[in-house]
């Protein structure tokens, strides 16, 4: 009976080191274990520009940190953000009532929002967004009667960048 015993313990160990080898289909290079080992994705997230009241909290006032100072480059706003999320889909809403402030060169107060779209997770998401602001050089053009400008934007809570055109 003793030999039995002996018999089944040996066979139930090789079945379990069987049962736990490794798959040889299963390439492990290819397991990704966090969002930061994911394939890369060259899309550009776009955000809005929008002329509005910007004191309106009608799109969104989720939280969110600026990574770094904002840059233009031709007429594209580009700034990196960080918030908690992961779940949803996340809008950026570039808003300015589009009034001028007089001095030299000229002033733009503007206020980023951000609408989380109800995303309650805890992942902390960086992500670079993009604002074609042609618009501004638009309603610059024609306030000043003039093809070339430069206007200081000052967005609420983040360092103010100069758009020359």
């Amino acid at each position: 009976m003793t030999q039995f015993y002996t018999v089944c313990l040996v066979l139930f160990y090789l079945l379990v080191l069987v049962g736990c080898a490794t798959d040889p289909d299963i390439d492990s290079s290819k397991v990704f274990v966090s969002s930061a080992d994911t394939l890369p994705d060259d899309t550009q997230l776009w955000g809005k520009v929008t002329f509005a009241d910007p004191t309106r909290n009608a799109w969104g006032t989720d939280t969110y940190v600026v990574n770094s100072p904002p840059s233009i480059t031709g007429d594209v706003l580009t700034l990196s953000v960080s918030y908690s999320g992961g779940c949803e889909s996340h809008d950026f809403t570039f808003i300015t009532s589009g009034v001028f402030l007089e001095s030299n060169p000229v002033q733009l107060q503007a206020v980023l929002a951000h609408d989380a779209n109800g995303d309650s997770c805890e992942a902390w998401v960086t992500e670079t967004y993009h604002f074609n602001i042609s618009p501004l050089k638009t309603r610059y053009q024609k306030a000043y009667r003039t093809e070339t400008g430069t206007i200081v934007l000052g967005i609420k809570g983040i360092p103010a960048v100069v758009y020359t055109f």
